[in-house]
């Protein structure tokens, strides 16, 4: 299919191009201060010409007049008039403008060869744009490039996507500034824009070789699977207020007697005090409200279809999105350790994690293990007489990274967080395992004590660490623990016609790094994929596409022509490189598109992880 067709099959056949180029005169904001200074200090030639413009020119302070819109415009519409005056004055605009006019013309003409119908909008909505199939939003809606420009772009975006939620456009953030990189993941986080289809280009890269096309074509391939997505955030959205809502209708009724008997009646022999309990109760009944919700539950029923086995390369590399919500799943708030759960002393509940306090310092104690998790039944550790002591495993500590996320190991907690941010890696020893009385744990954990209560591990977490422990009998089914991501560094190189290794300068590669994404398969073994940003493989098709057919090994001349020839690398590195295990060695890059002859596919290149180490793992 070609991308016309694809194009036009999935319905994206309108685009809204959004840049203040568009606007016919510039606003008081796209002035700089240094031009006005000029324009006052000549303007006593021209007071006749610049009063009968602006009537009101003598009765306002030059300070608010270059805050007037309507002075500026004033000014721009009589500037034969003010002949090098108002020349001065607008100089850097015009030019700046000239500059842009002509990338959104090139920008216009390229969308057009692709059956796409551009719309022109400036700082004004127009109402065409309201239903526009694809959105290319400049980051910065004004000529000075301010933070106010980035925060008027964000504001006309959300206000085209405010009635489409549930089915967003494509939106492509676009600038000729440096500080797009730095700006492109705020700019989606306020603008509310799905990372799915959310894209980013300088507009000196925008219209260069394939980007274009290739943006589109990857934009469009996903756009079905992308809006199921979209649809069941927003309604899950949705949900979280309605469902809030019947929640605290139904709470609200309670009186100081209802929770009074809830103490005498239970809480009193089960030595668990109110506020912890409560916030247990109003989870469950919070959670079971959103349940309630109809199309909460279509949409994830939906999301059932969504091929995850084309799923596209990240637009932002390295991001640690994915890690934060496993480390949500995994424990609780930090803050919800401020409402004791008991009403002994110390107060310690199941799945409480402590944590050596000179960690990462290797401990000189080989008693003093890195950390311990508390493994007694939570109904034991509320009542004074439930348990004479209370159950510890100990457990390592290790910095995660990549080679150290493990699903093999069910005894093992695969992230947690310190109070700087660095992630860790939990490994418990189901053969070190402690019985202390709870006045010795006080001791551990007072001020000055080698350790700290340093998080409380979610339930269902903690009953699937405890029955792993206890041979896993009455094992409860749980959610799949989510795939890990980790940022890495990737250099590729090649052998010349002199045999001599020659390393590609990738620029935008070395920038952006690429992401390693761990999970499992089917049999419970290592699942590692390479995958990089949508510019990086651009930018490394480009420069393979370069290299001279002469210029390389003999063994290397037809696997360049197949790099040359066809794009199965960059779809490759867009789904997911599988990487295997590389033990010892080098694997090999070979075509997923498999020969009508029977032969083997054809051969890319090879690929190894950490070439530096002595032994590839």
């Amino acid at each position: 299919m070609t991308l016309n067709a694809l194009l036009k099959d999935k319905g994206i056949q309108t685009a809204v191009i959004i840049d203040d180029a568009y606007d016919e005169v510039p606003k008081a904001s796209d002035i700089d201060a240094d031009a006005w200074s000029t324009f006052f200090a000549d303007a006593g030639a021209y007071e006749n010409v610049l009063v009968e413009l602006f009537p009101d020119y003598e009765n306002i302070d030059g300070s608010e007049l270059i805050h007037n819109d309507a002075f500026v415009t004033a000014v721009w519409k009589g500037k034969e008039g003010l002949a090098g005056l108002a020349s001065e004055l607008f100089t850097d605009y015009e030019n700046n403008k000239k500059a842009d006019t002509k990338f959104l013309a090139d920008l216009e003409v390229a969308l057009g060869t692709f059956g796409i119908t551009p719309i022109r909008m400036g700082r004004a909505v127009v109402e065409a744009a309201k239903t526009a199939d694809i959105i290319f939003a400049d980051l910065f809606l004004g000529n000075l490039q301010e933070p106010d420009d980035i925060a008027q772009s964000i504001t006309l975006v959300k206000e085209l996507m405010a009635a489409r939620q549930a089915s967003p456009p494509p939106v492509v953030l676009m600038s000729r500034s440096h500080l797009l990189n730095d700006k492109r993941a705020d700019f989606r986080d306020q603008a509310k824009l799905l990372g799915a289809l959310f894209r980013f280009y300088r507009k000196d890269d925008l219209l260069k070789a394939d980007n274009l096309p290739r943006t589109l074509e990857r934009l469009a391939t996903h756009l079905v699977d992308a809006v199921k997505i979209a649809t069941f955030l927003s309604n899950y959205e949705g949900s979280l207020k309605e469902a809030a809502a019947r929640f605290f209708k139904t709470v609200r009724r309670l009186d100081l007697s209802d929770y009074g008997e809830i103490s005498q009646l239970l809480l009193n022999f089960e030595g668990q005090p109110l506020g912890s309990y409560l916030v247990d109760v109003f989870d469950s009944a919070l959670q079971f409200e959103i349940e309630a919700d109809g199309p909460t539950i279509e949409a994830a029923r939906a999301l059932e279809e969504v091929d995850l086995s084309l799923y596209p390369a990240p637009h932002i590399a390295g991001t640690s999105d994915l890690q934060h919500l496993v480390h949500q799943t995994v424990w609780q708030h930090r803050a919800r350790l401020g409402v004791a759960t008991n009403k002994l002393e110390p107060s310690i509940a199941f799945g409480d994690v402590f944590l050596r306090r000179d960690y990462p310092a290797p401990s000189q104690d080989k008693d003093l293990r890195d950390a311990f998790i508390v493994m007694t039944p939570a109904c034991d550790l509320v009542r004074e007489e439930g348990t004479k002591r209370i159950l510890l495993l100990a457990g390592d500590v290790t910095p995660l990274t990549h080679t150290s996320w493990d699903y093999g190991n069910s005894l093992t907690t695969p992230l947690g967080r310190l109070e700087d941010g660095s992630a860790i890696r939990l490994e418990w020893d189901a053969k070190d395992l402690r019985s202390e009385n709870r006045a010795t744990i006080g001791k551990l954990l007072v001020a000055d004590g080698p350790y700290f209560l340093f998080q409380r591990m979610r339930e269902n977490y903690a009953l699937d660490l405890q029955q792993s422990l206890l041979t896993r009998l009455g094992r409860v089914g749980l959610p799949a623990k989510m795939p890990a991501t980790f940022p890495v560094t990737v250099t590729v190189s090649y052998f010349d016609d002199t045999k001599t290794l020659q390393t590609l300068n990738l620029p935008t590669l070395a920038q952006d790094g690429a992401v390693c994404y761990l999970g499992r398969d089917e049999d419970n073994a290592e699942n590692a994929r390479l995958v990089m940003t949508e510019a990086a493989i651009d930018e490394l098709m480009a420069t393979v596409a370069a290299i001279p057919d002469d210029k390389v090994i003999p063994k290397g001349k037809d696997p360049l022509k197949a790099l040359k020839t066809t794009d199965t690398l960059a779809r490759l590195l867009q789904r997911g490189l599988p990487l295997g295990k590389l033990a010892g060695g080098y694997g090999e890059i070979r075509s997923h598109e498999k020969p009508a002859d029977g032969t083997k596919p054809a051969l890319l290149g090879f690929i190894t992880r950490n070439p530096e180490a002595k032994q590839n793992t």
